[in-house]
C-alpha cells in the first residue's frame, strides 16, 4: 500500500494491509484486529511541563541563564546578550551533567537551574581559552 493514501477511517486501511499480509486476526464483524505493535508507539512524555514549542523554551531557558549568571563574560566582560549563542562553562567538568543550550529539553526545570547555577558565562574565545588550558592539565576532559 503506497504511503500517504488513507480512507478516512486510518485504523481501517491499516488493519486491512496488515490482514493482507497475514499479520492480524480477526474480529467478530469480520473486521482485522491491529496490534499495539503495528499501530505505533505512543509518544513519550517530556519531562518539562512547558506547553510551547521547543524554539520558545530554549529562548526562555537562555533568558533564565542570562537573569542568573548576568550577561557579561567572566573574563573580557564583553556583553554576551546579542550574541547569537553565548557559551555557559562549567566551572568544575566532572560535575557537568547536560549541554544546557542544547539538551536541556529533556530534564526539568529545577534540574536546568541546578545545572546553570553550576556555570559561569563566558564567550567563546575566552570559553575556548578555558577549555585549551584543561586539555593541557588533562587529556581526558571534554568540552
Amino acid at each position: 500500500m503506497p504511503r500517504g493514501i488513507y480512507n478516512r477511517d486510518t485504523e481501517i486501511v491499516r488493519a486491512g494491509y496488515a490482514k493482507m499480509k497475514g499479520r492480524t486476526k480477526e474480529n467478530d464483524a469480520g473486521r482485522a484486529i491491529v496490534s499495539e505493535k503495528q499501530r505505533g508507539k505512543p509518544k513519550k512524555k517530556t519531562k518539562y511541563s512547558y506547553k510551547g514549542t521547543r524554539k520558545d523554551f530554549m529562548a526562555l531557558v537562555r533568558k533564565t541563564m542570562f537573569d542568573i549568571l548576568g550577561d557579561h563574560c567572566v573574563e573580557c566582560g564583553k556583553y554576551l546578550r546579542n550574541q547569537s549563542r553565548p557559551q555557559p562553562h562549567h566551572i568544575i567538568p566532572e560535575t557537568k551533567r547536560f549541554a544546557i543550550l542544547t539538551e536541556s529539553h529533556k530534564y526539568t526545570w529545577e534540574e536546568i537551574i541546578e545545572e546553570i547555577n553550576k556555570c559561569e558565562l563566558r564567550c567563546h574565545g575566552c570559553h575556548m581559552a578555558a577549555h585549551k588550558q584543561l586539555r593541557k592539565l588533562d587529556k581526558n576532559i571534554t568540552c
